[in-house]
């Protein structure tokens, strides 16, 4: 077997296979190059990123969620965009150059024309006549024109009707998008808006020759209107008073606003923060951590196609009317919802009376009037000459005519009514009109569900929301007036969610100046926080002032109620998310109630002792002092970015707590130097605010002058380099109009709120009038001699002086002859720093020790007379030569007597303080 296969033959080889001919690899498929683009939009060419061109929107900005802006047209590269600007302002600069040219060619022309003339020349302004033709008819003397054929502005392709604007861009068709109206425009554009008898003082200023600049500003300041068209201020400068930084008090671990969006933006970065939101917009609109609030204006296609005429009686101006319902929307509706805004401004443009009313539209004119910054002396309600007084009589004569007939505008009326009221410490008054409109609510069963079904959606929705509004203006009215609710249950229809059911709920846009972008404030959310809030509130309220003894004084349940709120707010009331002044708002309303339930809680814990220590009273002190951190902090946010001047009641509580909080705290506290001037600068911030907002609201005005009654003297020092409020007639006078039983919020919510009430502590500020009048302005008329004298300020608020006795002889008080005063003295006022009693003395004055001995010791002798008992809002005083002594008593309805050894105790301390 090995030989033979060790044998075998070989396999023939084979000749070599040719080689396949040459083939080169398939080559792999090319991408396409990227498609060549004009030009990126605004957004990726600030990212310095690729954009696709796409239009409207390119797919970088679709993805986030951004807004598309595209400088050029589609096609056109950036260079060919910045020509063809170039080419459209030359030529707009040629516009206005011609205009300007025929524009001061008519204002020299109207210097000739007779008032006849200048009559007819105002009719046809009036109905749309163009500026070009009447200045060719007056240059050419031809005035016989008819006004029929002259094209009306108002009905050009219904741009009018259809516009989002301002009426300013409705009636003017010569001013351009951006563009700065010169003087004439603005001259021409008031002589078509202001009454015929302002028109014709225009014209009669520029045929007497002045200049049209002064024209305008004298035109300007004699029109209301013209004011409120003014821009507002954008810029936000506004500075803490004494300290221009936060205080590093505030600057704790807990404190949640320091990592808020606004704190970052109004105090430390500059750039517009990021805001996450759960409705995919990724940022909030420059303008809203740039510019104040009161600088905007909103955005309604009906809120300016109003025919005044039609609803009042007060003023025929359209313009002023819509104006000032501006106002309202912004600064009054978000706090106090009485009705639906969508509903009411349809049928008010449209003239129908289904949600809209007469009497509604003059009670919202009359609040908005509080709320409008450019009106001036707006908080004198007594005034028939203020436009509020105008508009609230009017409304009351309408409520007056509608005899208690049930009707939903005359529910949502009341509450407005009711408001105003309050504001003007009417609040007697006002509650008449509340306990009204429950009655209404009640015959029209408001607060049940409607089971008609040929009711509309549109009233099914009306009537529920009014229900609500209702019920939350009786909830937080009942919380601060320590007063039973008047509704026991909420309305039957549950308040939807805003995030389910956003239609339900109106909603407010906004335009702020020199930026076209329209910005949604999330109303709906908002108000259903607000709305949520104000039920807890109403459960505090039944709880402590039903009139029903409670088994146990315990605020634990409502305080569960408070967390559960504060951890389910939407995603724009968050701490980190807050902005607008609504939302400041709501989170202040919070801490008044959170902190007024702490202390009760605090007050109700048993008294300590060895089983059980005082730790848990420190911990709901420091708990209190806590949440005060965070009401500062709140309102120096609200004051830096939006000021405290805008109408805003709920600041007068929130000011007070805090002012009221710092006044202790720098009366028993042991501070540091720098958190002294610290504390003393919030003391003057909220003394500030509330005198801000007595321009306003007169309630502002009276806890304004009850917080410096608390102040020492050097902080009224300090107070008086940033508010100048000497005592003038006006507050003298008015003290009669008080009718309020609003309790101060200085007392707790378990305490009787009758010691406290605002009209009684008012009557305490007439007296309060009376001593500064003395301090201040009190003068000893001239002539008067020697004597013993009583001085008070009678019923007219004039100040007498009478003259009970000479100076006699008392056993061992010698007789002293009568002398002349050389001219007058004034009294100078110095205080020991208590509250009640004040010891005045004349340091810094050069006094004759003997006429001043003499003086006091008149003023004893002549006491004993009386058994020191000084009637009420009285002063005596007795007069040595040229030194004065005096005692008062500034209390109301009070006597108070004095012994003689208080009153040497009182010399004493004198002696020992002065010297």
């Amino acid at each position: 077997m090995a030989s033979s296969s060790g044998n075998a033959p070989l396999p023939p080889l084979l000749p070599r296979k040719e080689k396949p001919p040459f083939r080169p690899p398939a080559s792999t498929p090319l991408t396409a190059k990227r498609k060549p683009v004009a030009s990126a939009c605004e957004r990726c060419r600030k990212r310095k990123v690729r954009c696709d061109a796409d239009r409207p929107s390119c797919g970088a900005c679709v993805s986030g969620g951004q807004e598309c802006i595209y400088a050029t047209i589609p096609e056109e590269t950036r260079h060919a965009a910045l020509k063809r600007k170039h080419i459209e302002l030359e030529s707009q600069l040629r516009e206005m150059r011609s205009s300007h040219q025929t524009l001061q060619q008519f204002i020299e022309a109207l210097k000739f024309v007779d008032d006849n003339a200048a009559t007819s020349i105002v009719r046809q302004l009036r109905n749309g006549a163009e500026i070009s033709e009447l200045a060719q008819d007056v240059n050419t003397g031809s005035l016989l024109l008819q006004l029929s054929d002259r094209p009306s502005l108002t009905g050009r392709g219904g741009e009018a009707e259809n516009s989002v604007a301002g009426p300013s861009e409705q009636v003017v068709t010569h001013k351009r998008p951006q563009v700065t109206p010169s003087p004439y425009e603005e001259l021409f554009d008031l002589l078509r808006t202001v009454r015929d008898k302002d028109a014709l003082d225009i014209l009669r200023r520029i045929r007497q020759g002045h200049d049209i600049h002064t024209t305008l500003r004298k035109a300007k300041e004699a029109n209301p209107v013209a004011q409120l068209s003014l821009v507002p201020e954008t810029r936000r400068w506004y500075q803490f008073p004494c300290r221009s930084s936060f205080p590093r008090f505030l600057e704790v671990a807990d404190n949640p606003y320091l990592d808020s969006h606004m704190y970052r933006a109004t105090t430390m970065d500059p750039s517009v923060p990021q805001v996450q939101t759960s409705n995919r917009q990724s940022t909030l609109n420059e303008a809203l951590y740039t510019t104040p609030f009161h600088a905007a204006k909103m955005v309604d296609p009906y809120l300016w196609d109003i025919k005044a005429a039609k609803w009042t009686n007060v003023t025929s101006d359209n313009q002023l009317v819509s104006e000032l319902l501006n106002s309202y929307f912004l600064h009054h509706y978000t706090i106090y919802m009485g009705f639906h805004k969508d509903y009411f401004l349809e049928d008010l443009a449209h003239g129908r009376t289904q949600f809209c009313s007469p009497l509604l539209v003059n009670t919202l004119l009359a609040a908005a009037c509080h709320t409008s910054m450019k009106i001036p002396d707006r908080a004198k309600f007594w005034s028939p000459q203020n436009l509020a007084y105008q508009f609230l009589a009017e409304a009351r004569r309408l409520w007056e005519m509608q005899d208690g007939e049930s009707s939903l505008t005359a529910i949502q009326a009341a509450i407005v009514l009711n408001i105003i009221y309050d504001c003007d410490t009417m609040d007697r008054i006002g509650r008449s009109y509340l306990l009204q409109a429950v009655a209404m609510a009640h015959d029209l069963k408001l607060f049940q569900s409607s089971t008609d079904k040929a009711m509309s959606k549109n009233m099914q929705r009306a009537r529920s929301f009014t229900a609500w509004c209702l019920f939350a203006w009786d909830a937080m009215h009942s919380f601060h007036y320590r007063l039973s609710p008047l509704f026991d249950e909420a309305p039957e229809s549950p308040l939807p969610s805003a995030r389910e059911h956003p239609s339900w709920y109106p909603e407010i846009y906004v335009r702020y100046p020199l930026d076209n972008t329209v910005v949604s404030i999330g109303f709906g959310p908002a108000m259903k926080a607000m709305v949520d809030l104000q039920h807890i509130a109403h459960g505090v309220a039944r709880y402590y002032w039903s009139g029903y003894s409670q088994p146990a004084n315990d605020p634990s349940p409502f305080r569960c109620q408070l967390d559960d709120w504060l951890h389910n707010l939407p995603d724009s009331l968050t701490f980190s998310n807050i902005i607008l002044p609504m939302h400041l708002r709501i989170h202040l309303e919070y801490y008044s109630i959170l902190v007024s339930l702490i202390q009760v809680q605090r007050d109700t814990r048993p008294v300590p002792s060895l089983e059980s220590p005082a730790g848990s009273a420190s911990q709901d002190d420091g708990e209190v002092g806590s949440q005060y951190i965070r009401i500062e902090t709140l309102i120096r946010l609200y004051y830096m970015h939006h000021n405290l001047e805008i109408f805003d009641p709920y600041l007068i509580v929130n000011l007070l707590m805090l002012g009221n909080h710092v006044v202790d705290i720098l009366d028993t506290a042991a501070l540091q130097a720098d958190d002294r001037e610290f504390y003393r600068s919030t003391l003057v911030l909220c003394a500030r605010g509330l005198y801000a907002q007595g321009k306003n609201s007169y309630i502002s005005t009276m806890v304004y002058l009850m917080l410096r009654n608390r102040m020492k003297p050097h902080d009224h020092g300090l107070l008086d380099t940033y508010v100048h409020d000497e005592p003038s007639a006006d507050q003298v006078s008015i003290i009669g109009y008080n009718r309020s039983n609003y309790p101060v919020p200085i007392i707790k919510i378990d305490e009787d709120p009758r010691t406290v009430l605002l009209g009684k502590l008012v009557k305490s500020y007439e007296g309060l009038l009376a001593l500064i009048s003395l301090a201040n302005a009190f003068k000893v008329p001239e002539g008067t001699t020697d004597g013993f004298y009583k001085a008070y300020i009678n019923s007219q608020g004039e100040e007498i002086h009478e003259r009970v006795s000479n100076v006699k002889d008392h056993a061992a008080w010698p007789a002293i002859a009568e002398a002349k005063i050389p001219g007058k003295i004034a009294l100078e006022k110095r205080q020991n720093g208590e509250r009640y009693y004040s010891t005045h003395c004349g340091c810094g004055i050069e006094l004759n020790h003997t006429n001043c001995d003499d003086a006091v010791q008149d003023l004893k002798n002549q006491m004993y007379d009386i058994l020191w008992y000084l009637p009420a809002e009285t002063a005596f005083y007795s007069i040595r030569d040229d030194v004065v002594a005096f005692s008062c008593n500034i209390t109301p309805d009070t006597w108070y007597g004095q012994s003689a050894e208080f009153v040497t105790d009182i010399l004493s301390w004198v002696t020992n303080e002065c010297g």
